[in-house]
């Protein structure tokens, strides 16, 4: 609250905090921003996981006293419990969230249109001065136009196991095709995880 405050009387206007994580303390948020906007952004677990051991490993690597050994024993089984934990939290707690105070929308669906995608979010949401906004967003759009998301190519039993546990969130948010169909495809004998680029 002390560093939301500082924010405010820095800056005299609504806050937007993107902190994935707030998605897990919904029942606390809400009591104290009662009034605040959400928007959560879903996107297929197959992409975020490999994304977020990434991350994890970076963390380690720069922030920690050393590269902890044998990484891969646990990081897997920490990151899905991780996962897991967060979606059931956000579901089970979204009902606390007026329902015109939140907007749900997939990852996948955003990056296509970005600047309709964010003129609905703000309709939806009753948030005005879109106009305002709009050059600015154009600007980063192009700016970053030549920017290349990664992405991953999962081993087939960590794969399974991703569907598995987080069945609900795939089922709910539409993945349930395009997990299948990664499901499905061939594997090459002893595959590692690998980074492919993608635009």
């Amino acid at each position: 609250m002390w560093f939301y405050r500082r924010l405010m009387l820095k800056h005299h206007k609504r806050l937007v905090m993107k902190t994935p994580a707030n998605a897990a303390r919904i029942k606390v948020l809400a009591k104290l921003f009662p009034d605040a906007r959400w928007v959560f952004i879903a996107r297929n677990p197959l992409d975020v996981f490999p994304s977020t051991v990434k991350l994890w490993r970076a963390l380690y690597s720069t922030q920690g006293l050393h590269n902890p050994p044998n990484l891969e024993d646990w990081l897997d089984d920490y990151v899905l419990d991780t996962y897991e934990r967060f979606t059931k939290a956000y579901e089970r707690d979204r009902h606390l969230i007026p329902a015109e105070n939140l907007v749900e929308i997939r990852y996948e669906d955003l990056i296509k249109d970005p600047v309709q995608s964010m003129r609905d979010i703000y309709q939806r949401l009753g948030l005005d001065k879109f106009d305002e906004a709009e050059g600015p967003m154009r600007a980063i759009l192009t700016d970053r136009s030549d920017h290349k998301v990664s992405s991953y190519r999962l081993p087939k039993p960590l794969a399974h196991r991703i569907a598995e546990r987080l069945k609900p969130f795939i089922d709910r948010h539409g993945y349930r095709d395009a997990v299948d169909a990664t499901l499905a495809e061939p594997e090459a004998p002893n595959a590692p995880l690998r980074e492919q680029a993608a635009s």
